[in-house]
């Protein structure tokens, strides 16, 4: 068969790129992956959904221990009964504060720093958290967990996809 016959341009057709030039065209990178800047938009995606569920959990959690009172809390969370009530007082201060440094900042592209260091604090609250649980004899899964996800979103923030400022 001849190379510039209908078979073999259909086959060309069907068949991924792999000259360089036409990969550039498509988005895909030299090796048929993802170009660079898919791959950021891909992870700026995926860090605003885990800071999203980092912020329901986090408002949810840090509401909970600001508005209920101390005793209905001791009574539904037994791991409260180790603990005085102004440390809980202080952890949904803490939760709440987190949740506006994880997401404001990066929403309004002011300060994006900030983001970093509220997913930091998530880290360093959930690794103390986990800690305390573990030393109680409970389960601390979910905990790690979350400062997982945590560390994922600062890390991608810092090195994948940073927020870039107002103007830019």
């Amino acid at each position: 068969m001849v190379a510039g016959s209908d078979l073999t341009s259909d086959l060309w057709v069907m068949s991924p790129p792999v000259v360089a030039t036409r990969d550039r065209k498509i988005g895909r990178g030299p090796r048929g992956g993802a170009s660079l800047r898919t791959q950021s938009r891909r992870w700026h995606l995926e860090l605003w959904i885990a800071q999203r569920l980092l912020a329901v959990v986090f408002a949810m959690a840090g509401a909970t221990h600001l508005t209920k009172p101390y005793d209905v809390l001791a009574q539904q969370l037994t791991v409260l009964q180790h603990v005085s009530p102004l440390p809980v007082k202080f952890i949904g201060t803490a939760e709440v504060a987190g949740v506006l440094g994880l997401i404001l900042p990066a929403a309004m592209r002011i300060a994006s720093f900030l983001t970093l260091l509220a997913a930091l604090g998530f880290v360093v609250m959930m690794v103390l958290a986990a800690g305390f649980h573990l030393s109680l004899g409970e389960s601390a899964l979910v905990r790690v967990i979350l400062a997982l996800i945590a560390a994922v979103v600062s890390f991608g923030r810092v090195r994948k996809a940073p927020i870039a400022p107002r103007g830019q």
